[in-house]
Protein backbone atom coordinates (compact mmCIF):
# COMPACT_ATOMS: atom_id res chain seq x y z
CA UNK A 1 0.00 0.00 0.00
CA UNK A 2 1.17 3.35 -1.04
CA UNK A 3 1.99 6.11 1.50
CA UNK A 4 0.03 9.32 0.61
CA UNK A 5 1.45 12.20 -0.06
CA UNK A 6 1.75 15.01 2.28
CA UNK A 7 0.35 17.93 1.74
CA UNK A 8 0.40 21.65 2.56
CA UNK A 9 -2.35 24.85 2.27
CA UNK A 10 -1.08 27.54 0.71
CA UNK A 11 -1.57 30.94 3.16
CA UNK A 12 -0.87 32.99 -0.07
CA UNK A 13 -3.30 31.12 -3.04
CA UNK A 14 -5.68 29.12 -1.10
CA UNK A 15 -4.97 25.65 -2.20
CA UNK A 16 -3.85 22.27 -1.24
CA UNK A 17 -0.34 21.20 -2.62
CA UNK A 18 2.12 18.81 -2.01
CA UNK A 19 5.03 18.98 0.57
CA UNK A 20 7.88 19.37 -1.78
CA UNK A 21 6.11 22.49 -3.53
CA UNK A 22 7.32 24.37 -0.66
CA UNK A 23 10.54 25.96 1.17
CA UNK A 24 11.40 24.26 4.11
CA UNK A 25 9.25 26.26 7.31
CA UNK A 26 7.59 28.34 4.68
CA UNK A 27 3.97 29.13 5.02
CA UNK A 28 3.41 29.75 0.82
CA UNK A 29 4.10 27.71 -2.50
CA UNK A 30 6.67 28.15 -4.82
CA UNK A 31 4.58 30.29 -6.94
CA UNK A 32 3.29 32.69 -4.47
CA UNK A 33 7.07 33.34 -3.34
CA UNK A 34 7.92 34.13 -7.09
CA UNK A 35 5.33 36.79 -6.91
CA UNK A 36 5.48 40.64 -6.13
CA UNK A 37 4.04 41.53 -2.75
CA UNK A 38 1.41 43.34 -4.16
CA UNK A 39 0.50 40.48 -6.50
CA UNK A 40 0.45 38.41 -3.12
CA UNK A 41 -1.80 40.99 -1.30
CA UNK A 42 -4.17 40.74 -3.87
CA UNK A 43 -4.34 36.79 -4.09
CA UNK A 44 -4.09 36.82 -0.32
CA UNK A 45 -7.22 38.86 -0.43
CA UNK A 46 -8.84 37.25 -2.93
CA UNK A 47 -8.66 33.81 -0.67
CA UNK A 48 -9.79 35.29 2.50
CA UNK A 49 -12.73 36.54 0.43
CA UNK A 50 -13.23 33.07 -0.96
CA UNK A 51 -12.84 31.46 2.35
CA UNK A 52 -15.35 34.13 3.85
CA UNK A 53 -17.85 33.28 0.69
CA UNK A 54 -17.64 29.17 1.36
CA UNK A 55 -18.06 29.64 5.22
CA UNK A 56 -21.25 31.89 5.27
CA UNK A 57 -23.21 31.10 2.48
CA UNK A 58 -23.08 27.49 1.75
CA UNK A 59 -24.85 24.89 3.89
CA UNK A 60 -21.66 23.49 6.14
CA UNK A 61 -20.95 27.29 6.58
CA UNK A 62 -24.26 28.35 7.90
CA UNK A 63 -24.63 25.33 9.88
CA UNK A 64 -21.18 25.54 11.96
CA UNK A 65 -22.12 29.05 12.31
CA UNK A 66 -25.48 28.19 14.08
CA UNK A 67 -24.04 25.59 16.26
CA UNK A 68 -21.06 27.89 17.14
CA UNK A 69 -23.62 30.44 18.61
CA UNK A 70 -25.32 27.41 20.12
CA UNK A 71 -22.68 26.51 22.12
CA UNK A 72 -21.66 29.99 23.29
CA UNK A 73 -24.93 29.91 25.10
CA UNK A 74 -24.48 27.01 26.35
CA UNK A 75 -21.14 28.23 27.88
CA UNK A 76 -23.37 30.55 29.96
CA UNK A 77 -26.52 28.32 31.05
CA UNK A 78 -25.30 25.00 30.17
CA UNK A 79 -27.91 22.64 27.63
CA UNK A 80 -30.78 21.26 29.52
CA UNK A 81 -30.72 17.18 29.52
CA UNK A 82 -34.22 15.87 27.41
CA UNK A 83 -33.96 12.54 30.47
CA UNK A 84 -33.17 14.46 33.60
CA UNK A 85 -33.89 18.00 32.92
CA UNK A 86 -30.69 19.11 34.65
CA UNK A 87 -28.30 21.38 33.51
CA UNK A 88 -25.18 20.14 32.07
CA UNK A 89 -21.89 21.84 30.77
CA UNK A 90 -21.44 20.70 26.80
CA UNK A 91 -18.67 18.28 27.92
CA UNK A 92 -20.97 15.80 29.45
CA UNK A 93 -22.95 15.76 25.98
CA UNK A 94 -21.66 13.40 23.22
CA UNK A 95 -21.58 14.58 19.77
CA UNK A 96 -24.35 14.01 17.27
CA UNK A 97 -23.97 15.88 13.75
CA UNK A 98 -27.42 15.34 12.85
CA UNK A 99 -28.96 17.71 15.94
CA UNK A 100 -29.17 21.60 15.13
CA UNK A 101 -26.59 22.23 18.13
CA UNK A 102 -24.07 19.28 17.30
CA UNK A 103 -24.69 17.59 20.59
CA UNK A 104 -27.12 14.65 21.70
CA UNK A 105 -29.98 15.81 23.73
CA UNK A 106 -29.67 12.78 26.30
CA UNK A 107 -26.41 13.58 29.19
CA UNK A 108 -24.03 11.05 28.92
CA UNK A 109 -25.10 9.71 32.65
CA UNK A 110 -28.50 9.39 31.73
CA UNK A 111 -27.48 7.76 27.94
CA UNK A 112 -25.59 4.90 29.96
CA UNK A 113 -28.73 4.71 32.22
CA UNK A 114 -30.98 4.48 29.37
CA UNK A 115 -29.16 1.90 28.08
CA UNK A 116 -28.89 -0.63 31.44
CA UNK A 117 -32.89 -0.04 31.63
CA UNK A 118 -34.07 -0.82 28.38
CA UNK A 119 -31.40 -4.11 28.47
CA UNK A 120 -32.71 -5.19 31.64
CA UNK A 121 -36.41 -4.25 31.63
CA UNK A 122 -37.43 -2.42 28.17
CA UNK A 123 -39.38 0.86 27.86
CA UNK A 124 -41.74 0.74 31.19
CA UNK A 125 -38.41 0.79 33.03
CA UNK A 126 -36.30 3.13 31.79
CA UNK A 127 -39.88 5.58 31.67
CA UNK A 128 -39.77 4.79 35.59
CA UNK A 129 -36.40 5.98 35.78
CA UNK A 130 -36.45 8.53 33.94
CA UNK A 131 -39.37 10.24 36.04
CA UNK A 132 -37.40 9.74 39.40
CA UNK A 133 -34.82 11.83 37.93
CA UNK A 134 -37.41 14.30 36.53
CA UNK A 135 -38.57 14.35 39.84
CA UNK A 136 -35.20 15.01 41.64
CA UNK A 137 -34.30 17.52 39.30
CA UNK A 138 -34.94 21.81 40.09
CA UNK A 139 -36.47 22.83 37.28
CA UNK A 140 -39.11 19.49 37.45
CA UNK A 141 -41.18 17.63 35.35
Amino acid sequence: MEKPEKTNYCLCCGQTKPAYDYAPGSMVCSLCAMLDSSAIVKLTRDTVKREVAVTEFTAAGKRGARIAKRLALYAGIGKRCTACHNRKPVSEFNACAPQSDGLQPMCKTCHTLWMASRRSGGPAAWHAVRAAMRAASPEGE
